[in-house]
């Protein structure tokens, strides 16, 4: 999956944040997405590939590196939790 609109979501302080970001790629171990801001390594996030879908699996991962492009963007690598790897597996 390359350049697709998904969905992550993740909480900061009391508050669930939701955004809809760019992902750039996918694979069994984890994605690299951009988004407008960063978040701090070792965030926990909820990851849905097809959000618009009423049934929609969601995945686990934590954030591993934080990059901010020329545009002033933010690049994010994530990585799969090990409970989400064994989900996405099953998937293929």
């Amino acid at each position: 999956m390359e350049k697709h609109l998904i969905e992550l979501s993740w909480t900061e302080q009391t508050s669930e944040i939701t955004r809809t970001v760019m992902c750039f790629d996918v694979s069994g171990g984890g994605l690299q997405v951009e988004m407008d801001r960063p978040l701090s390594l070792d965030t926990a996030v909820k990851v849905k590939f097809s959000p618009s879908e009423p049934i929609s699996k969601q995945f686990e991962a934590k954030v591993i590196r934080v990059t901010k492009t020329e545009s002033g963007w933010f690049n994010l690598g994530l990585i799969f939790t090990n409970k989400s790897q064994k989900q996405l597996g099953a998937t293929r």
